[in-house]
């Protein structure tokens, strides 16, 4: 392998599509070199590197310099295509980004048809698989997409909630943490459920809320 690419697989990986294994390349030097590469595997995740790079407010991308960058015209070409096929993606999964809005995302109906239809895609001289281009920027964006731009509030709300869900598990069957949450939203019970919650899940929530044991459950742990 090259020292280049080598380069470029470490930037990748940096830019949310990693192959194998990071050192910071600018983010418009990794979308050229992309498009110079013309491996189809690369290309496939065109999307999800160029989705990572504008997730942050302070995004260096610019789409005139990555262009700039590249001498040969249907390669130039080539990465408007891709560009715009990014937005067709960021579209069709409802994605917004700090330093990308809607209406400042290009169009192209052709291949808002391709994705949705599943149909191959005609960018320039390249034909990619619009379903093996869906399924790499589910992957790594949209089922990952916790880890883009999202604001540090709703982070944290993220993991709080993902915290408060584990330590009930570690308390509640799954059952006994439906019926609570029920309670919580002052939903009515049956009355099966309402002669099991005061039965068995009162009295552990009732454990749970007595101070003097939440003090001596602290201080064991501090121990």
């Amino acid at each position: 392998m090259k020292k280049s690419d080598k380069s470029l697989l470490n930037a990748l990986e940096e830019y949310g599509y990693p192959l194998f294994s990071s050192e910071t390349i600018n983010p418009n030097l990794v979308l050229s070199e992309l498009v110079e590469r013309k491996d189809p595997r690369l290309l496939e995740g065109f999307s999800v590197v160029l989705a990572h790079v504008i997730a942050k407010p302070e995004s260096q991308f610019n789409l005139a310099i990555a262009t700039e960058n590249l001498k040969n015209i249907s390669d130039r070409k080539l990465i408007r295509a891709l560009y715009r096929l990014s937005c067709e993606l960021f579209r069709l999964y409802g994605l917004e980004f700090p330093s990308l809005k809607f209406k400042d995302m290009a169009y192209d109906k052709q291949l808002a048809d391709g994705l949705l239809k599943g149909e191959p895609l005609h960018l320039e001289n390249i034909t990619m698989d619009s379903q093996r281009v869906k399924q790499t920027f589910l992957r790594y964006v949209v089922q990952n997409k916790e880890h883009l731009s999202r604001r540090e509030e709703e982070r944290l709300e993220l993991k709080e909630e993902f915290r408060k869900e584990y330590l009930l598990s570690l308390l509640l069957t799954p059952r006994q943490k439906e019926l609570f949450n029920k309670r919580l939203k002052t939903e009515p019970f049956t009355k099966t459920e309402r002669e099991y919650f005061s039965r068995v899940v009162k009295k552990k929530l009732q454990a749970l809320a007595d101070p003097d044991l939440h003090r001596l459950a602290q201080k064991a742990l501090s121990m």
